[in-house]
């Protein structure tokens, strides 16, 4: 007979497990003329680094739940972030939005960047300066990680 200590189930539900938080987290986006924001994961905690120009520099160390972290990876999955390319450039645009994405996990990684062009829902460039639907659900999962601090 199969016994389950009480106490074993809480603590699998709010524990991260070693899969949970990536081994490197690195975001940003912004540009000309507009504010820019960028995160680094550096152990457990986010640095995320809010720049808007005049009005000065916000850098705040973030340390996301066990929860966050799953929804994180589940919702990168969902948006298949892991067949986006690696380059979106958009060489009739000079100025604008510049972005990039390097997460890495035990067994899957993922580094892109791009200039006023963003991946879709397949990963294939959409070639138009505004985001894509994909592109947003990404900047909206990483504002979520961040506990709602702006991200775009």
């Amino acid at each position: 007979m199969l016994t389950l200590l009480p106490v074993a189930l809480p603590l699998l539900l709010f524990a991260s497990g070693p899969d949970d938080i990536p081994k490197k987290l690195r975001a940003s986006i912004g540009g000309f003329p507009g504010p820019s924001f960028s995160v680094e994961l550096q152990g457990r905690v986010l640095i995320y680094t809010e720049s808007r120009g005049s009005k000065g520099t916000r850098r705040v160390e973030v340390t996301p739940s066990a929860q966050q972290w799953r929804e994180f990876r589940h919702e990168l999955d969902a948006l298949n972030v892991w067949r986006w390319r690696e380059n979106y450039p958009n060489a009739s645009a000079m100025d604008g939005t510049q972005w990039s994405l390097e997460v890495e996990y035990a067994e899957q990684a993922i580094r892109a960047h791009g200039s006023n062009n963003y991946p879709n829902a397949t990963g294939e460039p959409s070639n138009a300066s505004d985001p894509t639907r994909a592109f947003r659900a990404y900047l909206a999962t990483v504002q979520k990680l961040l506990g709602g601090r702006p991200f775009a």
